[in-house]
């Protein structure tokens, strides 16, 4: 009886070895992204039209998957001019991922609509467990353009496991609605740390002459 017990012990082990090493390598059918990611590495992926637009650039997007049906609907944390969870329509391109603590965390970047139809480019980090499911999801960076102004986030996602989002608003018209020359301000910037999969946020805090807002 001790013997086939022990038996059982050495099969499992050996299950669980392999499937733990299956999915250390998930970042072999996705390119590997070595901490810390930031902003500026993603730049190659889309263009700013003449209206300050963010558009996916086309030869990423005939790279799209469609979701499945556990990303359909599944809350985004830190939601952005009214986006705050994939639609069935959406189509997203997987930048890269890495592994930690039997967690895999990938990086997709896709285009959405906010608030009046509003085309976003946003850039999201997701994590999943060892089975595939999917446990969080943080926008790292949403950009958009709306009538009198536009939006985007500064990120890195660091080594100590921190993610640092800072963003900035341009405004195109002054009080009176007569055009100015735009200039990127400091909005908002957070700070969240994960966990086990979780995206949990630490601190946040919002540039004074827009503390109204809150």
């Amino acid at each position: 009886m001790f013997q086939k017990f022990v038996k059982w012990g050495v099969i499992v082990n050996i299950i669980l070895f392999f499937s733990a090493l299956a999915f250390a390598q998930a970042p072999d059918t996705v390119p590997n992204l070595k901490l810390p990611i930031t902003s500026s590495q993603f730049i190659k992926y889309y263009k700013k039209d003449n209206d300050g637009y963010a558009i996916f650039l086309d030869k990423y997007s005939k790279l799209t998957q469609l979701l499945n049906e556990q990303e359909i609907n599944f809350p985004i944390k830190n939601e952005s001019f009214g986006y705050d969870r994939f639609t069935q329509d959406i189509r997203y391109y997987v930048v890269g991922g890495f592994v930690q603590d039997n967690y895999l965390y990938k990086v997709i970047i896709y285009n959405g609509y906010g608030e009046a139809d509003t085309q976003m480019l946003n850039i999201q980090l997701n994590s999943y467990d060892e089975q595939g499911k999917l446990i969080d999801a943080l926008l790292l960076d949403s950009q958009y353009r709306y009538e009198d102004v536009s939006s985007f986030n500064q990120f890195s996602v660091n080594e100590d496991l921190t993610i640092n989002l800072k963003q900035f608003v341009t405004y195109y018209y002054d009080e009176d609605y007569e055009y100015i020359d735009p200039k990127p301000e400091f909005y908002k910037e957070q700070v969240y740390q994960i966990n086990q999969g979780q995206f949990k946020l630490v601190s946040s805090k919002m540039a004074e002459k827009f503390e109204w807002q809150q």
